[in-house]
């Protein structure tokens, strides 16, 4: 039985030896180009970009990025700890472009004229928003919500 053994263990060791190393994991890389400001970001998309021209008070553009295939832009505005994010992209991405998929208590199809927008969030405040409109999906986001009034002004007001 030893003699078995030992000629088991003289069989398998080369193969232990010579075997190939084990890939190293490496993590996706960022899909997204950062730009240094919205005009930098504009010039480089293959479409027109619409960003809200309305704002609540005290929120500043801080961050500008596009996917590598630049079918999608990201803007993001901040006041504080509070920040707003916006995605502007081709219909070929799909409806949700937002990135937010929690599940939230209250979803309602809210209307601007006749555009029909889903509304997602917590009681009157509105956390996520998602539209189509001619050819693009939209997405806003809101860290800390907004009433539907406030939501339709800065829709209104994309341009």
């Amino acid at each position: 039985m030893k003699k078995y053994i030992f000629l088991l263990a003289i069989l398998l060791l080369p193969v232990q030896v010579f075997a190939a190393p084990s890939p190293v994991a490496v993590g996706m890389a960022n899909p997204f180009v950062q730009y240094q400001s919205l005009s930098e970001l504009k010039q480089d998309s293959i479409f027109t970009v619409k960003t809200p021209q309305l704002l609540p008070v005290n929120f500043q553009e801080h961050y500008f990025s596009m996917l590598r295939d630049k079918k999608m832009i990201e803007v993001r505005y901040a006041a504080g700890d509070q920040e707003i994010g916006y995605r502007m992209a081709n219909i070929t991405l799909g409806i949700n472009i937002s990135g937010d998929y929690t599940k939230y208590p209250t979803e309602q199809t809210i209307f601007l004229n006749s555009l029909p927008i889903l509304a997602r969030g917590d009681g009157n405040l509105i956390h996520s928003a998602i539209w189509v409109q001619e050819g693009y999906s939209y997405s806003l986001s809101f860290s800390n919500g907004i009433p539907v009034s406030q939501l339709l002004d800065i829709i209104k007001n994309i341009a």
